[in-house]
């Protein structure tokens, strides 16, 4: 339900509804600012995280492709025994 302006206001309740209009427009782009540079973080936590797992799992393959081949290289040494 829209709010019911009455149709005459004194200058004091026009200046007092301005001041409350700018300060609500005031907390309204501060409050942009802040979920935008939550956003961002978030994104570049995101992008850490995401570069960090790559690499685990890149470190990951190099030692089980070196433990397969220490594997194959003792089954190697098992057969000529």
């Amino acid at each position: 339900m829209p709010m019911q302006m009455p149709l005459w206001l004194s200058v004091a309740e026009v200046n007092e509804l301005t001041a409350d209009h700018f300060k609500q427009q005031v907390c309204s782009y501060w409050n942009r600012l802040l979920i935008r540079g939550w956003m961002i973080r978030s994104f570049n936590n995101f992008m850490f995280y995401w570069t960090e797992v790559a690499r685990l799992g890149l470190d990951l393959g190099q030692m089980l492709v070196a433990k397969l081949e220490a594997t194959g290289a003792a089954v190697d040494a098992m057969n000529l025994s």
